[in-house]
């Protein structure tokens, strides 16, 4: 039944939506690697945790900007389920 969304523009919502919040995590991160290049004295976030832990090759993993922005996704749909 998953063909009748293609119909009922379910689909096209659904991308739109996922793109929107893809331009949104992009723009939390590229603040956060201006503000961190500023060096403005603000306290760290998760945020600046995570670009902290990606740029660390000393690490024992690799995360990349989609791997973030997961992460960030997962964190917030989290936190509106428990709320």
């Amino acid at each position: 039944m998953s063909w009748i969304h293609k119909f009922d523009g379910s689909d096209k919502k659904l991308d739109k939506n996922f793109g929107r919040m893809d331009e949104f995590y992009d723009k939390v991160i590229d603040e956060h690697i201006c503000r961190c290049s500023l060096k403005t004295g603000v306290e760290e976030d998760f945020v600046d945790v995570l670009l902290r832990v990606q740029k660390d090759p000393s690490q024992g993993i690799s995360l990349t900007r989609d791997n973030i922005k997961g992460i960030l996704m997962v964190g917030f749909s989290f936190s509106i389920i428990n709320s």
